[in-house]
C-alpha cells in the first residue's frame, strides 16, 4: 500500500516530502539564502498545514455527515457530500502552492541595485585611523 495514497496520491506525498526537505535543508545549510524570513516562515507553515489540513477535514468532515449525525434512512448508505470531499482533499493542493510559492519567493534573489551598494562598500579604500591626543 502507498504511504501517501489517503493523502491524495503519491506524487502529491512526494512533492509534499521534497518541499518540506528542501524548506528544512536551506534553514540549516544555507540560512543566508533566505531573503525574506516572512516569507520562509509562512513556507514552512502552509507545508505543514497542507499535509494536515486535509485529513483533519476529512475526518471532521464524515463526522458531520447525515449518517453520523443520525439523519437521513437507515437502510440506505449515504455517503458524505462530494462538494465537501472535494473542499476537503483539494485544500492540501491550494496549501501546497502556496508554500511552493512562497518558499521560492523567499528565496530571490538580490536586487540589482542591492548588489552594486555592496560591491561599492566592499571597493572603498578605508579612512586613516585617526591621530592619538597623546601624538
Amino acid at each position: 500500500m502507498d504511504v501517501f495514497s489517503y493523502a491524495g496520491g503519491s506524487a502529491r506525498g512526494w512533492l509534499q516530502v521534497a518541499v518540506f526537505v528542501a524548506i528544512v535543508l536551506v534553514r540549516i545549510l544555507k540560512p543566508e539564502m533566505i531573503r525574506s524570513l516572512t516569507l520562509f516562515r509562512w513556507a514552512s507553515t502552509t507545508i505543514t498545514l497542507s499535509v494536515l489540513v486535509p485529513v483533519v477535514m476529512t475526518v471532521v468532515l464524515s463526522f458531520l455527515s447525515p449518517e453520523a449525525l443520525g439523519i437521513g434512512y437507515r437502510g440506505r448508505n449515504t455517503v458524505m457530500n462530494p462538494a465537501y470531499m472535494m473542499l476537503a482533499t483539494q485544500s492540501g493542493v491550494i496549501a501546497l502552492s502556496i508554500s511552493m510559492f512562497c518558499f521560492f519567493a523567499s528565496l530571490a534573489p538580490p536586487i540589482q541595485h542591492e548588489i552594486e551598494a555592496k560591491s561599492k562598500s566592499k571597493t572603498t579604500t578605508p579612512s586613516p585611523p585617526a591621530k592619538h591626543p597623546l601624538d
